[in-house]
């Protein structure tokens, strides 16, 4: 039988645990404190060089994050601002990540604590990367997969390479994955599910407003095309070139010529023109024959012979 405490104990724990350790810290502007070395030994001392944490390690580093890095032996672990070992000096590598995380290197293996010393992901790993909502990139066997802040894997290791982005502004950021396999790429969302296997050649940075969110350049082979961030293909990749989008066109090239496709990815303007320059006020530039004038957003062509 499984027991649970009531969020009101556990609120209770963390204010009688956490709480004191956290005010100990805040107590003390880690940005004052500074490694200072006496003799051969590393301590830390505040600006007016009076020793706060006492000089008996071999090597220092700067506070992050509330730590600092330490080392003994050739061992390194962390210290907070009132010089308590948070992470005892056994470690081959520390260093602070994102999000307040601690990467450790135990014993040729990675593994993820947080900044009070506690375990969140075992050092079992040939390489870890902090990706983003407490999640962990993890690589094992050669592969990368991705656990959450338990350690429980979401994603099995699978991927020669990954990388977390992001897009969008503060109200709408989307996060997501870009995933790699050989010299493929897709898209793993940001409820950790592929919505897209690996078959681009690229998959370009999300840009732009137009259409929801913004788009993506997309590869396979030598042909272009737009991805937007419901993950589905605004344009195949069957252009030669391909912009970006403006006041709601993006122009798109096959065999030299050039036209304009809009944000639902329908060739409004005839690809027929040497060159095209970007809608401006509803006009843009265009050559034919060698010579230039001006189209609306309609097709209109603004010239004579």
């Amino acid at each position: 039988m499984r027991y649970f405490l009531p969020a009101v104990v556990i609120n209770l724990l963390y204010a009688v645990l956490c709480l004191p350790h956290i005010a100990a810290q805040s107590l003390h502007t880690t940005s004052d404190i500074i490694p200072f070395r006496k003799g051969d030994k590393w301590g830390f001392c505040d600006k007016s060089k009076i020793l706060k944490i006492p000089a008996k390690y071999d090597n220092a580093s700067r506070f992050i994050g509330g730590v600092a890095r330490v080392q003994i032996g050739g061992k390194w672990g962390m210290v907070n601002a009132t010089g308590q070992e948070v992470l005892t000096t056994k470690y081959d590598w520390v260093e602070t990540a994102a999000d307040g995380v601690v990467t450790v290197k135990l014993a040729g293996k990675w593994g993820v604590m947080d900044a009070f010393g506690a375990e969140m992901i075992a050092p079992n790993y040939e390489e870890v990367r902090p990706l983003f909502a407490a999640h962990t990139a993890i690589k094992q066997g050669g592969k990368w997969g991705v656990v959450d802040k338990l350690g429980k894997v979401v994603i099995a290791p699978k991927y020669d390479n990954l990388s977390a982005f992001s897009s969008g502004n503060n109200m709408t950021t989307v996060r997501y994955v870009r995933v790699q396999i050989g010299v493929l790429f897709g898209i793993v969302d940001s409820t950790w599910k592929e919505v897209i296997a690996p078959k681009y050649d690229l998959i370009g940075t999300f840009l732009g407003s137009v259409p929801a969110g913004g788009v993506a350049t997309i590869q396979i082979g030598e042909k272009f095309g737009l991805l937007t961030r419901t993950w589905q293909e605004l344009a195949a990749p069957k252009y030669d070139n391909i912009g970006t989008f403006v006041e709601g066109f993006v122009s798109v090239q096959v065999k030299n010529k050039w036209g304009f496709i809009d944000g639902n990815g329908k060739e409004v303007i005839a690809l027929k023109y040497s060159k095209v320059a970007d809608f401006s006020d509803g006009y843009a530039r265009v050559q034919n024959d060698g010579k230039w004038g001006f189209i609306g957003v309609d097709g209109t062509e603004y010239w004579e012979e």
